[in-house]
């Protein structure tokens, strides 16, 4: 825990957010989904898509570009794959009950594949894919976003940063393999809480209006983000649109509004992948190989300075487990006040 963070008990935090939500109606189920996805973000150290999120999420709701309560139309079902429209509801609980679906298909042809059009931005895509973890299955998710990064060359914001996740069981219950990116160097809710904070970013992370590197967070969020790997992060950010949106018959990465706007729906498209290891091999003999593999992993030479070699998730989820057994979150203490005086 830095300086600049107190520690506040999680049920209180638990509490408040409730009484948040609850003031604007948002239905119950829908709330306990919302967050404990924003509260497993905190916990895992992800900050920008944890209670940084609830002042907006709010405002979109009492403004009404999320629909309440959800209304999920299945558009079409035919054995192991289904296509949603999310009818613009509250985007954490379509892809809640999405990764439930794709879930449930997996448990019955060892596969299942959903993809949803009309839904908001979702929170963390590796929340989604650690669903499946949980079953001991592998989890795969693909979202679209508003446009922030141009294609490679270009100048013009075409692509979202569109987040992808896979996430794998592993030997260690509660600790997940979770690769959980999106393709820009840094994602624009890093950039947001760097601005809200009055911090400066890295010049290597964004564009201003005039094609020049920035530090000044606005200018980066009015410009264009840089993707990571140059071409091959354009490449993976537009694969992964298509994933999304064109399975889905939703509309492409241009024509999604952005999370900022309280008074637009996103119109935002996922595709949701679950696969039962049982149907290729026993989860057993899975975990013992994903064991070996990780053991080598934690057993290669380390590089000076270098404390710890970790698989993807395997850092957060140890954060996160002991958050839960000290009963408390680190969590800023600005941002922490301007969520309580929302009950005023």
């Amino acid at each position: 825990m830095s300086d600049n963070e107190v520690r506040v008990p999680i049920q209180e935090v638990e509490d408040v957010l409730r009484r948040v939500f609850s003031q604007v109606h948002l239905p119950e189920r829908e709330a306990a989904v919302l967050i404990d996805t924003l509260l497993d973000a905190e916990l895992r150290g992800v900050a920008s898509h944890g209670l940084s999120r609830v002042k907006m999420v709010r405002q979109k709701i009492v403004n009404g570009s999320v629909v309440l309560p959800a209304n999920l139309e299945r558009l079409a079902d035919r054995h192991a794959v289904a296509r949603w429209d999310g009818q613009h509801g509250l985007g954490q609980w379509i892809a809640h009950q999405a990764m439930e679906d794709a879930i449930s298909k997996a448990s019955r042809y060892g596969i299942g594949a959903v993809s949803v059009r009309n839904s908001q931005h979702f929170g963390t895509a590796g929340y989604y894919a650690a669903m499946a973890t949980e079953r001991d299955m592998v989890g795969m998710v693909f979202s679209n976003a508003s446009p922030r990064l141009a294609p490679w060359g270009g100048s013009l914001p075409l692509l979202g940063n569109n987040p992808w996740s896979i996430g794998m069981p592993t030997h260690v219950a509660g600790i997940p393999f979770v690769l959980d990116i999106s393709n820009a160097t840094s994602s624009a809710g890093r950039i947001r809480l760097a601005q809200k904070r009055g911090e400066r970013i890295p010049d290597t992370w964004a564009l201003d209006g005039n094609g020049e590197p920035t530090t000044d967070p606005a200018a980066a969020l009015a410009g264009v983000l840089l993707p990571f790997g140059g071409h091959k992060g354009y490449g993976i950010t537009l694969a992964v649109s298509m994933l999304a949106s064109l399975l889905a018959a939703g509309v492409p990465d241009a024509e999604v509004e952005t999370m900022d706007d309280p008074d637009r729906k996103q119109r935002v498209s996922h595709f949701f992948i679950a696969i039962h290891i049982d149907f290729f091999m026993p989860v057993a003999e899975f975990k013992r190989e994903m064991q070996a593999l990780v053991d080598s992993l934690h057993a290669t030479p380390k590089l000076p300075r270098t404390d710890r070699i970790y698989y993807p998730g395997e850092r957060g989820y140890l954060q996160k487990l002991q958050a839960m057994a000290a009963g408390t979150v680190a969590l800023h203490p600005s941002g922490w006040n301007t969520i309580v005086a929302l009950l005023d």
